[in-house]
C-alpha cells in the first residue's frame, strides 16, 4: 500500500516556513490521477518542476512501474526540481522506502535552462506534472520575480505586475515538453476569474490543442483557504 506523504502534517514552525514557500502538498488521490492521465507508456518521461516532498515523483513512479517500466532506469525518466534542500532529502526518502528513483535537481526553476536554450541539464519530456507554489504578488518579488517574468515573456506571455508565482511557473514549465506532451496542474481556482490570468488562459488556449479543467465543490488542501482545479492539457497548436 503506498505510504501517505508526511509533509500533509507540518509542526507549527514547518506549517509557516510552507506557507512562506506557497506550498500546499497535494493529496495522494489527486496526484495518482493526474499521473494516470500523464503517463502514457512505460517510456514516457515526467517532471514536476517545482517537486516539494515527490507527492508527484512518487505518483508518476508507481504509475510507470504499473506499465512495467525498469524501476532501475527511472533516474533517466522521472525528474524534479526544487529549491528547497530538505524537500528534496525528504523525496529521496520517500522514493528509495518504494524501490524508486528520480533525477533531483536543487535549484530555483528559473534558473535552469529550458530544452531548447544552451546548458540545459534535461531532456525534453513527455510529460510535465505538479503542483507550482502560490505566493502573491505582495510576497513574489525581487530576483526572482524578475527572472520569472523574463520567463514566461521569453515564451511568448507577457505577464501582470500582480500575477502570482504559479502562473510563470505553468508557462515555463512548457518549455520542457516535447510539441505533442502532456501538461497536468493543480492551480489556483483564480485561473478561471482574476484579469491578471488572462494572458495565461490565451496562451493555455494557443499553445495545445486540447484543455480540460477539473473542478471541486469543496476545498481539497489543508490549511488552505484557496479553491484549486486540475488542469489537463495536450498537443500543441490551439
Amino acid at each position: 500500500m503506498p505510504q501517505p506523504v508526511p509533509s500533509t502534517v507540518v509542526a507549527g514552525g514547518q506549517r509557516k516556513d510552507q506557507r512562506a514557500r506557497g506550498a500546499f502538498f497535494t493529496p495522494e488521490p489527486i496526484a495518482n490521477f493526474l499521473a494516470r492521465w500523464v503517463v502514457r507508456s512505460p517510456e514516457a518521461s515526467v517532471l514536476d518542476p517545482t517537486c516539494g516532498e515527490s507527492v508527484f515523483l512518487l505518483a508518476a513512479g508507481r504509475r510507470l512501474k504499473e506499465l512495467g517500466a525498469d524501476t532501475s532506469q527511472l533516474d533517466a525518466q522521472v525528474f524534479g526540481i526544487d529549491l528547497h534542500r530538505p524537500s528534496l532529502a525528504a523525496s529521496t526518502e520517500l522514493l528509495e522506502a518504494e524501490a524508486l528513483d528520480a533525477h533531483l535537481l536543487a535549484e530555483n526553476i528559473f534558473d535552469v535552462p529550458t530544452p531548447d536554450q544552451l546548458g540545459c541539464p534535461l531532456p525534453a519530456v513527455d510529460g510535465v506534472i505538479g503542483n507550482p507554489p502560490f505566493v502573491r504578488y505582495q510576497e513574489h518579488r525581487g530576483r526572482t520575480r524578475q527572472l520569472s517574468a523574463q520567463a514566461a515573456l521569453r515564451l511568448g506571455v507577457r505577464l501582470s505586475g500582480l500575477a502570482s508565482s504559479w502562473a510563470s511557473v505553468v508557462i515555463l514549465s512548457a518549455g520542457f515538453l516535447k510539441p505533442e506532451g502532456r501538461l497536468a496542474m493543480v492551480l489556483p481556482a483564480e485561473l478561471l476569474t482574476v484579469h491578471y490570468a488572462e494572458p495565461v488562459r490565451r496562451w493555455l488556449r494557443n499553445r495545445f490543442s486540447g484543455v480540460t479543467l477539473v473542478m471541486f465543490e469543496r476545498l481539497q488542501f489543508a490549511d488552505a483557504l484557496e479553491k484549486v482545479v486540475l488542469v489537463l492539457a495536450h498537443g500543441s497548436g490551439g
